[in-house]
């Protein structure tokens, strides 16, 4: 409906797709989220390049792709988008605040998928909770 009424590229619409997308993903649907998350990605790089939302979004995609076991497509979605949404924390609203931790457990979910233990247990240490300050790889 936000699409008809605000139109594919409005920042509402953006969000909703960036929420139905991160929804697919929680319930397992992972082509679903892929195919949403894409389209609002392509969006999000044209009218916000630089906003932590799009980066949001590039992290939930990634996320798809660890869902259908497509790790070397993953890897730098999910990578970048974690260190671009350490970089712009200070910008995340409050309601937000989970937005970077499951950005790194995607990244630690990659790389135990993908059988490379040392990698995620590195990432691990990185995001876990009591970390009072993300770190860049």
């Amino acid at each position: 409906m936000r699409r008809r009424v605000l139109g594919e590229e409005h920042p509402d619409t953006l969000r909703s797709m960036n929420n139905l997308g991160r929804l697919y993903l929680d319930s397992g649907r992972f082509v679903e989220a892929e195919s949403t998350l894409r389209t609002a990605l392509t969006a999000y790089r044209k009218l916000s390049p630089d906003s932590w939302e799009r980066y949001d979004c590039e992290s939930l995609l990634g996320g798809s792709l660890i869902g259908q076991k497509k790790y070397r497509e993953a890897e730098p979605l999910v990578t970048a988008g974690y260190e671009a949404l350490v970089e712009r924390r200070a910008k995340m609203p409050a309601g937000s605040s989970t937005t970077l931790a499951e950005a790194g457990r995607r990244i630690v979910r990659l790389y135990q998928g993908w059988g490379r233990a040392e990698e995620a247990a590195r990432w691990a240490k990185t995001i876990e909770p009591g970390a009072k300050n993300p770190v860049r790889h």
